[in-house]
């Protein structure tokens, strides 16, 4: 149960975005498959302290692909550069 006062924003989830994570969940990458497994079970309406159990992402990571994932879909969990590539020349 939540504690009192606090919001509880749902996350669902589209039929395909749910393929899009389940083929990340057993074909991606390690850390596809870790953001897979965050979103699927933050669905299911796990704690973000659930989730950090199950996957061995910090809260804030946890924290930083659900709110992604809500403001840009599926788009919002694919890796971004952290930095500007440089010529090396």
């Amino acid at each position: 149960m939540p504690r009192r006062g606090a919001r509880v924003l749902r996350l669902t989830l589209t039929p395909v975005d749910r393929n899009v994570l389940d083929l990340w969940v057993q074909w991606g990458t390690p850390a596809e498959a870790r953001r897979a497994q965050a979103i699927m079970l933050r669905t299911l309406g796990w704690t973000y302290a659930e989730v950090q159990a199950e996957t061995g992402l910090s809260l804030l990571t946890i924290w930083k692909w659900v709110h992604r994932y809500r403001a840009e879909g599926i788009a919002g969990l694919q890796d971004r550069r952290q930095r500007p590539q440089r010529d090396l020349l």
